[in-house]
C-alpha cells in the first residue's frame, strides 16, 4: 500500500479510534520506560526475526505446490517463489515467533514453544508493560482476553499476562490481511522501532480510510483479528535490511491453545506426528524403489 490509499492520519499524540462496534485502535504515545525496554530487547527481537516470511496472506503472494529436488511434489503448499513480492521478502523481510504456537496440520501437529518469554527477564518486562497499557486503554478487551487465557494451560501462556505469543517482523511491510489465528474479541499489541535511514511505514486500516504511524516508545492496540490491515511499502535504499530497517513486535493470544494439552501430552503428540512423517517418507521411498 501507499500513502495515497488513506486520508485520515493518526500520529504523535495519544488517540483512541472507535468503530460502531466499539474500539478499533488506540495509539498510546511516548509510554514511560517503553523505549528503554525496546532498546533492552533490541538484540533479542532482531535475532528472533530471522526467517523468510511464509504467511501467504501477509505476503500477498499466491501459494502453490512446489516440486522437491527428487521430482516429487511437496505435501503442503508454499508461497510462489517467483512472485515479485516474495523476491522482495526473501531479500529483505524476516520474521520469527516467541512464545507458544498451536498445532498446524501437515506441518507441526502439536503445541510447542519457540522461545519462552517467561524465562527472559527483559522480554517479560516488556510484555508486562504492554499488559498495563492494554488494561488501561482497552479494559473491556483486556478483560475478555484475560478470561480466555485462563482456559489455556499455564505452560503455553506468558505468566499472568493476556498473551501466549509474540511475533517479530523485520523489514516486512505486510499486504492487506486479517490475523486469522488471533483472539477475535481481543486486540493485538504492536510496537515499532526504526533503524538507520529507514522511511516510516504506516499501518493502514483501509475499511476506515485510516493510517496510524507507530514510532519508538509508542504502543498501538488494534483490532487486527477482525479488520483488514496492511503496511505502506518501504522503498529499497542503502543499507535496507541490514543497518536500516523497521522492527515490529506484535503480542497476542492464540485461542486454539485452549484446546491443547499438557506439555507431556503435546510431547507425545509430537512423537506420533514425527512417526507419521517418517512412515510417509518410507512409503514414498518404497514406491520409488518399486518403480525402478
Amino acid at each position: 500500500m501507499e500513502d495515497k490509499h488513506f486520508n485520515i492520519r493518526v500520529e504523535g499524540e495519544t488517540t483512541l479510534v472507535f468503530k460502531p462496534e466499539g474500539l478499533l485502535a488506540a495509539l498510546v504515545c511516548d509510554v514511560p520506560d517503553h523505549q528503554v525496554l525496546q532498546d533492552a530487547n533490541d538484540k533479542l527481537y532482531r535475532g528472533v526475526a530471522k526467517n523468510v516470511p511464509t504467511r501467504i496472506s501477509a505476503l500477498g503472494v499466491p501459494s502453490k505446490y512446489h516440486t522437491k529436488p527428487d521430482g516429487t511434489p511437496e505435501l503442503i503448499s508454499r508461497p510462489d517463489r517467483n512472485h515479485p513480492r516474495y523476491i522482495y521478502a526473501r531479500k529483505y523481510a524476516r520474521d520469527g515467533v516467541m512464545g507458544a504456537l498451536d498445532p498446524t496440520t501437515n506441518k507441526a501437529e502439536y503445541a510447542r514453544i519457540k522461545l519462552d518469554v517467561n524465562d527472559i527477564p527483559t522480554a517479560f518486562a516488556h510484555a508486562e508493560l504492554l499488559r498495563d497499557v492494554y488494561a488501561e486503554y482497552a479494559p473491556e478487551h483486556y478483560q475478555r482476553q484475560m478470561e480466555a487465557i485462563a482456559k489455556v494451560h499455564p505452560h503455553w501462556a506468558m505468566r499472568g499476562l493476556p498473551f501466549t505469543t509474540a511475533t517479530d517482523n523485520w523489514c516486512f511491510p505486510t499486504y492487506p490481511h486479517v490475523e486469522s489465528g488471533d483472539f477475535k474479541p481481543g486486540l493485538g499489541i504492536i510496537t515499532v522501532k526504526y533503524y538507520g535511514a529507514c522511511p516510516y511505514s504506516w499501518l493502514v486500516l483501509p475499511r476506515y480510510d485510516l493510517g496510524i504511524l507507530v514510532k519508538a516508545g509508542d504502543v498501538l492496540l488494534v483490532d487486527v483479528g477482525n479488520e483488514v490491515h496492511a503496511n505502506t511499502a518501504i522503498p529499497e535504499h542503502d543499507g535496507y535490511g541490514t543497518t536500516s530497517g523497521r522492527l515490529a513486535t506484535i503480542h497476542y493470544l492464540r485461542p486454539k491453545l485452549a484446546n491443547c494439552g499438557t506439555p507431556e501430552e503435546e510431547s507425545r503428540r509430537r512423537e506420533l506426528y514425527l512417526a507419521k512423517v517418517a512412515a510417509k517418507r518410507e512409503a514414498r521411498q518404497r514406491a520409488r524403489r518399486r518403480c525402478k
